[in-house]
């Protein structure tokens, strides 16, 4: 009885000393495959090497990324991933697949001599599974089939480029494609005219301008990353605009920070999209109504001038007072009147100092004060400019009106 016993000891420690080699193997190939899609083994003769040492394939690969963010959301990230595993190995066999969790939302998957209808099946079970049991959806890009071993770092390439594809189309299973590659979309020309169109608050051309460079965007998929810094390209050509008003976002209501949040939280193009649209709708409508009162801005910068002309005014003062920015105020000022406001100013001061002239009471000196020039040489330059005569000719002039008046 006791050589039985002892028997079955043995035969436990011997499968225990093989569980513990397996998991050592699978840890140590799944640790090369790691190292080679991330390029920190790259050279060929030392992945040869590595792959005598653990037996493995030189060609028969492909790399899948699995995107879990709608899965994880909705349940305990470590029981997620302790699920998933069972579910990988139940539709393939441990030789065929391995797993390597990649930080936040993400796992790697690479196959190993699998046909395509097996790598199809198993992407569909995966898919199929959890819409069914966590009411999730599981997001795949996959990569093209037998790549060789040194290749990996590329078929994970293709495995990113095709799951990039999700962002646009929002289907769950996208096979890299050879038309696809890296691009960098450009769309100086749509915010050029997304720039004018708000200026003017022009809301069906800012929309042309928009779809514009919507339409860049669906025609060569560029990265989720690069779609939503253009987004916040948007979000600064809106608040630009606002600000040439005076204005900035909260008139439309809007918080920076909860915008740009609500924007990297979005999973599909669709939805940044929108989130686009309503911000430049908002933002059209909005200067559209500043626009209507500019009859009311200009009175009102001519009734700040008329009050204040005497005082040391630069433009950014006028345009504080009225609630608008310097530019803004400038090129809409100089639009209604034909002169800039600084001359308007000017022009205020030399009549008003004429008219003191004119009096005859007060010293050039005196008068240059009180007009708000502190050089009296300036004021004079100024002074004849304007009336193409001196101070003193001007006063010499009005004391002869005054004589042969009688006055």
């Amino acid at each position: 009885m006791d050589e039985i016993v002892d028997a079955v000891e043995r035969c436990k420690q011997k499968l225990n000393r093989q569980r513990a080699f397996n998991l050592d193997m699978e840890s140590r190939i799944t640790s090369v495959f790691n190292a080679i899609m991330t390029g920190s083994l790259h050279r060929e003769g030392e992945i040869q090497k590595q792959a005598d040492l653990l037996g493995l394939a030189t060609a028969g690969y492909a790399v899948a990324i699995v995107d879990l963010t709608d899965v994880e959301e909705k349940a305990n990230p470590a029981a997620v991933r302790a699920g998933l595993e069972k579910l990988f190995y139940s539709l393939l066999p441990k030789d065929c697949l391995f797993i390597s969790p990649q930080g936040k939302h993400e796992l790697h998957l690479v196959f190993v001599k699998c046909a395509d209808i097996q790598l199809r099946n198993f992407c569909f079970g995966c898919i199929s599974t959890a819409k069914n049991l966590l009411d999730s959806t599981l997001y795949l890009g996959v990569s093209e089939n037998d790549t060789a071993l040194q290749k990996l770092s590329d078929a994970l390439v293709q495995a990113r480029l095709a799951l990039q594809d999700r962002f646009y189309d929002q289907q769950e299973l996208h096979f890299f494609r050879r038309t696809q590659s890296k691009r960098t979309p450009t769309h100086t020309n749509h915010f050029t005219s997304l720039t004018k169109a708000l200026r003017s608050a022009d809301l069906p051309q800012a929309e042309i301008a928009l779809e514009g460079i919507f339409d860049v965007q669906r025609h060569q998929h560029p990265p989720e990353a690069q779609v939503k810094d253009t987004a916040l390209m948007v979000l600064h050509t809106c608040r630009s605009a606002l600000e040439e008003f005076g204005a900035d976002l909260e008139v439309v209501e809007l918080d920076r920070s909860e915008w740009k949040t609500h924007l990297q939280r979005m999973h599909f193009h669709q939805e940044c999209v929108q989130h686009q649209r309503q911000l430049v709708q908002a933002v059209c409508r909005y200067i559209a109504e500043i626009s209507a009162e500019g009859g009311n801005l200009l009175l009102d910068v001519q009734n700040f001038i008329d009050l204040h002309f005497c005082e040391p005014l630069t433009l950014g003062m006028v345009a504080a007072a009225v609630h608008v920015s310097p530019g803004y105020l400038s090129r809409f000022f100089r639009q209604k009147t034909g002169k800039t406001v600084m001359d308007t100013i000017t022009g205020k001061k030399i009549e008003y100092a004429c008219q003191l002239l004119e009096e005859g009471h007060l010293k050039i000196f005196e008068v240059a004060y009180q007009v708000g020039f502190e050089d009296t040489t300036y004021f004079s330059h100024v002074f004849k400019k304007y009336t193409g005569a001196s101070a003193k000719e001007f006063r010499a002039q009005a004391h002869r009106r005054r004589s042969s008046s009688g006055g």
